[in-house]
């Protein structure tokens, strides 16, 4: 391995040649498939770098037999059918899955097509294989880490500072014009200063002033607080997954002057020993040619609940002034073990295309790494902390399995990225026809760009929109990523929630905007997960932010015109004591509402005996939306449905908005389901979903008489 031109095995030849829409076995245990991958076949190989088995199975592999003695596998594939041959055909986008007792199912693809069909989407054949012969992955290197690695690091953050607009001179602030680079500085950085020799101390604020030569003690000015702009060095941040918090290195009390005097690498307290991700972040930036990072368990105190509340409410600067983000990904599937630095998991070679023969013609061959693979999908980033993290920072490099990746509010690139023209030109198509069709990821730095100017502005009801759609994006990823406290699901949203609040204006309220309330409100937990769902205790049951074990899904406002059926007449937002900070964890939030009461229960029909649900005015007495129409109950959890359709209960609904379909004649409605606490205090149990087809005035009659109530 390691020309332009590869092999294929037998198997993976017929599995092109006889093509298949529905699943068919290409290898059925490990012996087989390791015969093939003696072999040097390009697939295999690809398969074999991929899924891999841990390190006590690998033991002996190649001596397994026919059974697999260590446990179950096997590998299956579809294909479009290429007929005859790819000639006459688009390249071929081939789908393998593979199933083990080890790693359970995962699921990688490829590309494949004629040379001789290059020229037609006007790539050249001959320059193509010219530049494969050129050996561009030889300009990796196998580790990931080494000199070329850090090469491109500094290639993409010059680049980035020169040429990138929005993410301007102000390294990790893409808000208010004015503070310069080094206007903010965390209470306490790790210095890296001696990280070459193995070893880290942490610094307080002021010292870094002294050091960078500033005259007075520094104060800490924030987005909001105008003070004495203050010069500090640039420094970088790590996005991490903590792992058991007992065994990793943290700052307490009684470390604190341990690293304050400076300690090895390889002794970290209080576990005194490495912790790969900080061992490695260390030594990137001290070989970049940097200071200072901020790495949170080590910069504030894990034993001090009041240190830990203040800090937080400040993650918004601490993240948008970083010079740069390291995003530790695949060091998350074993934080206490892996680190940045490693041997690439994908040989260099096999992230870019080969040359292969099939039926005597040849044909190009590629598995790119996908960003959603890559990136996306490991542990690290299915973190609630991290969504906030990543939108933030103005840069984050990734440390995958295989590469590097670099994100800015401009774009995202990869050390493979092909920089002759031929192999660019088809990496861009392959990219393009693979995107068509399929569910974009949440792309942050488009997402990033929307809230970088600051409120006043012209208003602009577009840009509003557009604001608030991508706050239900951010909240709809962030809603189906794990948190280790249910208490943190506010506070690790706050610094995201503070960037648009500086972008609208607008109100926060638990999760919620104030300008956007009828959206916010209509929001349902996955169907799927329901029996999974709990209800926390640290937000208001009209927030998704109360729901925990399950992501949500908003309705969006249609194109067309909607009514709004309630009113909000005073929202009570009371933060918890002692920072009061209203974005983060609240001591209770309550919104006073004039909105139509309605009743709901489910009956039999006489004439059908089929059940339906019947709606009831005040007094309960009169139907009304019974023909015609249809609903859709969501209740927040499995419990409270069963709850609600043992016995028939009547239930309270208020209708929050409804709509007009573009074609003028169906009609929809988004209502609450409320339970009553006390009073006229409500909570909420579930969302309903209601459409009317008939053209008649039945709609109108939700604008009915309103009461005065308050949820909670």
């Amino acid at each position: 391995m390691g020309g332009a031109e590869e092999k294929l095995c037998e198997k993976c030849t017929k599995m092109i040649q006889v093509g298949s829409y529905t699943r068919h076995t290409l290898h059925r245990n490990y012996h087989e498939f390791i015969a093939s991958k003696k072999s040097w076949c390009i697939i295999c190989s690809w398969l074999w770098a991929l899924h891999q088995p841990p390190d006590p199975i690998k033991q002996g592999i190649e001596d397994v037999d026919d059974n697999c003695v260590f446990g179950k596998f096997g590998i299956s594939f579809r294909v479009p059918n290429p007929d005859d041959d790819l000639i006459h055909h688009p390249p071929l986008n081939i789908h393998l899955s593979i199933e083990s007792s080890w790693a359970g199912v995962s699921r990688i693809s490829f590309h494949i097509g004629s040379l001789e069909k290059l020229d037609n989407i006007r790539i050249s054949s001959c320059a193509l294989l010219s530049e494969l012969e050129a050996h561009p992955w030889s300009t990796l290197g196998p580790n990931i880490g080494s000199d070329e690695s850090l090469g491109k690091i500094h290639q993409w953050i010059s680049s980035c500072q020169a040429n990138h607009t929005s993410c301007g001179s102000i390294h990790g602030y893409h808000g208010s014009p004015g503070l310069e680079t080094g206007t903010f500085f965390p209470t306490r950085v790790v210095d890296v200063e001696k990280a070459d020799v193995g070893i880290i101390s942490i610094r307080d604020r002021a010292e870094v002033a002294v050091q960078f030569g500033a005259e007075n003690e520094a104060r800490l000015p924030t987005s909001t607080e105008p003070g004495t702009v203050h010069k500090y060095p640039v420094y970088w941040t790590l996005s991490h997954r903590w792992g058991n918090t007992d065994e990793m290195p943290r700052l307490l009390k009684d470390t604190e002057l341990r690293l304050r005097k400076g300690v090895r690498l390889d002794e970290l307290p209080p576990i005194n020993k490495t912790w790969p991700a900080f061992r490695d972040a260390a030594l990137l930036v001290k070989r970049l040619g940097y200071r200072y990072i901020w790495i949170d368990s080590l910069c504030i105190f894990q034993d001090s609940a009041s240190e830990w509340q203040r800090e937080a409410s400040t993650m918004i600067d601490i993240y948008r002034h970083s010079h740069c983000n390291i995003s530790a990904g695949s060091a998350s599937y074993n934080p206490a073990k892996n680190g940045l630095f490693r041997r690439r998991k994908l040989h260099e070679r096999l992230l870019y295309p080969a040359v292969v023969n099939l039926n005597a013609q040849p044909c190009w061959i590629w598995h790119i790494p996908h960003w959603n693979d890559q990136v996306e999908r490991v542990p690290l980033n299915r973190r609630g902390w991290v969504v906030q993290e990543r939108f933030l920072t103005t840069r984050t490099i990734h440390f995958a399995e295989s590469q590097i990746f670099w994100e800015c509010l401009e774009g995202t690139d990869c050390e493979s990225k092909p920089t002759s023209k031929s192999l660019a030109n088809l990496e861009k198509k392959i990219r393009s026809d693979t995107a068509r069709g399929s569910t974009a990821v949440l792309d942050f730095y488009k997402i990033k760009e929307i809230t970088t100017e600051l409120y006043p502005l012209p208003h602009d009801e577009e840009r509003l929109k557009k604001i608030y759609r991508s706050w239900v994006r951010i909240v709809e990823y962030y809603a189906s990523c794990e948190l280790t406290k249910e208490s943190d699901r506010l506070i690790a949203v706050s610094g995201m929630a503070k960037a648009f609040q500086e972008a609208t204006g607008d109100t926060y309220m638990a999760g919620l905007w104030k300008g956007d309330l009828d959206h916010c409100l209509t929001w349902q937990v996955n169907i799927q997960r329901r029996d999974q769902v709990r209800r926390s205790e640290y937000a208001p049951s009209w927030s998704w932010v109360s729901i925990s074990g399950s992501s949500v899904k908003f309705y969006t406002y249609p194109e067309v015109h909607h009514t709004s059926y309630f009113k909000l007449i005073e929202e009570r937002i009371v933060p918890e004591p002692p920072n009061g900070d209203s974005f983060g964890l609240l001591r209770s939030a309550e919104l006073d509402v004039e909105c139509m009461l309605c009743y709901l229960r489910l009956q039999k029909e006489t004439k059908f005996e089929q059940e339906r649900w019947e709606y009831y005015d005040k007094a309960q007495s009169w139907r009304f939306f019974e023909r015609d129409s249809n609903v859709m109950i969501q209740y927040d959890s499995k419990n409270l449905e069963e709850f609600y359709q043992a016995d028939r209960k009547v239930f309270t609904v208020i209708p929050v908005w409804g709509d007009i379909s573009a074609w003028g004649r169906r009609k929809w409605m988004y209502c609450l389901i409320l339970k009553c606490d006390v009073g006229k205090r409500f909570k909420r149990v579930g969302l309903m979903k209601w459409y009317h087809w008939k053209e008649d005035r039945t709609f109108d009659r939700w604008a009915g008489p309103k009461r005065l109530i308050t949820l909670i």
